[in-house]
């Protein structure tokens, strides 16, 4: 109001409604002085457009002033406010019409001054603001080590309606790099608005100051012209950013796509450095999530008493973007209920997801049965502006402080064997198969102990494939661990022989040599994703993507790999 008004302010009626502060007048002593050339630095405060109308607030002399302004695409309406902003003379610097008045107006020892508080956009330089990423102007800093300029900060305290003091500070930056300008201003405002209950009220927040890092299409990614947050954490003195970007991720239901995706949540803690991660998952998987150390957040999914509210109480935890590897209503609709503004995921043919507010289209051309499950994940990830490298290397995980069940013995061979599945019975390998590999194992090495792992459920396979070994060869484990125990024992074999299951993807991530057999299934898909030993075995003649009978793949080959690996690993060694 105060901009359309104040072309018909008078003088006198200027100088009722707006005053210097004294140190406006030491620092035009000062500046006169020394002849030296200042840059001003100007946040968007209420009536912040009074301060282009100080020449009619004093009598006293003022350096050669002009302020540097982006011009407005309305010509009649820049006119209007170019002629309003330069009535009492201070001249208006159109970015358009380029820099060359400006620098003349430094040479001459002059004050050129800058609106510095804006998004910049992806032209600007990256470093933070209040915590968050944001995109500054650079301008001023260069200004200013172009010209050894000193630097200051004008701006208007507010008094009542239309009157208010302006006021001016001395920014102490090193100016030989712009950066540190950039950097020096933003740390002034941010004490400015945290210090005064007026200055916050009055600044303008609605301008998208943070706008830039928060478009969906870059938004699991960096995307600017110049990145200086290296040297934001230098000047701030901090070893990594404030993580203050709330990304929240819906786990997968099943633990070996739970571990499948977790390469997509090692990369984006990568690709954004301020990303504050939240694992949304069952309660099952916790214990294990928590011990990698992946996320800053961890929530259980709620009882089913309970489900619904307590999604709708996690909007007060203002989540800003919500990826789910989940693909059903239900999940989108936990994500809804939060009020996340961001709500990503797949889609699928033929399916819709309308509570979500962006999707990625799975291409007509991609034939899912020839990409693995992560590697689709990745690009929808693409797809959000990620642009990282998969960290595929082995989990580390340290489990020393996990209780034992029974002792275990360094020096003794240990071979862990996973023999029943969570979800399809079609992809175990017979009961008898694995009884005879077990013979074998024995017969090449009495001394070999064999861990049978699984949870309660597949307690009554594991029964009938231990009966009747000796407990010193065979230990049934199945339904006697939780996850970290069983990831524990399973981190002391030297190979884990397994089905297409959720423990297989758990001794592949922690770099156990694992032999998988797959029959029906596709290891295309679904197989072991990070880099650590794995041999695949499908029966003879069965197509990579899998869709044979399991039981085609014989006892004797199983355990000839078994062989064959192990003495792989011990030349390794």
């Amino acid at each position: 109001m105060f901009l359309l008004a104040s072309p018909y302010f008078s003088k006198k009626r200027m100088r009722e409604s707006f005053s210097l502060a004294d140190r406006f007048y030491t620092t035009f002593r000062d500046i006169a002085e020394r002849k030296k050339p200042i840059v001003v630095v100007i946040p968007h405060f209420t009536h912040a457009d009074a301060i282009s109308m100080i020449p009619c607030l004093t009598d006293a002399a003022i350096p050669e002033t002009g302020t540097i302004y982006r011009p407005l695409k309305n010509a009649a309406i820049e006119q209007w406010v170019r002629e309003t902003r330069s009535k009492f003379g201070v001249k208006m610097l159109s970015r358009k019409e380029g820099f060359s008045e400006a620098i003349e107006i430094l040479r001459s020892g002059g004050a050129v001054a800058v609106l510095f508080d804006q998004n910049a956009g992806y032209q600007g330089i990256l470093t933070t603001f209040m915590g968050r990423l944001a995109s500054s102007t650079e301008l001023p800093g260069l200004l200013a080590k172009k010209f050894n300029a000193d630097v200051y900060a004008a701006y208007t305290n507010r008094k009542g309606f239309w009157q208010a003091e302006i006021d001016i500070e001395k920014i102490d930056c090193d100016s030989s790099e712009s950066h540190n300008v950039v950097f020096a201003a933003g740390k002034w405002l941010e004490e400015k608005l945290r210090s005064s209950e007026v200055n916050c009220g009055d600044w303008l927040w609605l301008h998208n100051r943070w706008g830039t890092q928060n478009e969906w299409s870059k938004r699991f990614g960096i995307k600017i012209k110049r990145n200086a947050l290296e040297e934001t954490k230098a000047f701030y003195n901090q070893t990594e950013l404030p993580r203050t970007t709330r990304f929240w991720f819906r786990m997968p239901n099943w633990l070996g796509d739970v571990l499948m995706a977790i390469p997509l949540i090692r990369a984006v803690r990568k690709s954004r450095p301020d990303a504050e991660i939240t694992l949304i998952a069952k309660d099952a998987f916790m214990p294990f999530l928590k011990r990698l150390g992946i996320a800053e957040n961890y929530i259980s999914l709620p009882n089913k008493n309970n489900y619904w509210r307590s999604f709708w109480q996690l909007r007060n935890q203002y989540p800003d973007t919500y990826f789910l590897f989940t693909n059903s209503f239900r999940g989108d609709m936990e994500a809804f209920l939060t009020r996340c503004p961001q709500r990503f995921g797949m889609l699928r043919a033929k399916k819709l997801r309308p509570l979500l507010t962006h999707t990625w289209k799975i291409p007509k051309g991609l034939d899912e049965t020839m990409e693995h499950q992560t590697d689709v994940w990745r690009q929808c990830f693409d797809y959000f502006g990620f642009d990282e490298k998969l960290e595929l290397s082995p989990l580390q995980l340290s489990l020393e402080d996990i209780p034992d069940i029974i002792p275990l013995d360094s020096g003794r061979e240990n071979i862990g064997l996973i023999c029943g599945t969570e979800n399809n019975p079609s992809k175990r390998w017979p009961v008898e198969y694995w009884r005879s590999l077990i013979h074998k194992l024995i017969e090449h090495n009495p001394s070999v102990r064999i861990f049978l792992f699984g949870t309660i459920r597949d307690a009554i396979i594991t029964k009938d494939v231990a009966t009747g070994f000796p407990t010193h060869n065979v230990k049934d484990l199945a339904g006697e661990t939780n996850m970290l125990q069983f990831a524990k024992y399973m981190q002391a074999c030297e190979v884990v022989v397994c089905n297409d299951t959720g423990g297989m993807h758990i001794a592949n991530a922690l770099g156990v040599p694992v032999i998988a057999i797959f029959g029906p299934t596709n290891p295309l898909r679904t197989g072991p994703v990070f880099n650590a030993p794995k041999i695949i075995l499908q029966p003879y003649h069965c197509p990579l993507s899998g869709g044979m009978p399991i039981h085609y793949v014989t006892c004797e080959r199983v355990f000839h790999s078994t062989l064959s690996l192990l003495e792989k690993l011990a030349s390794i060694e």
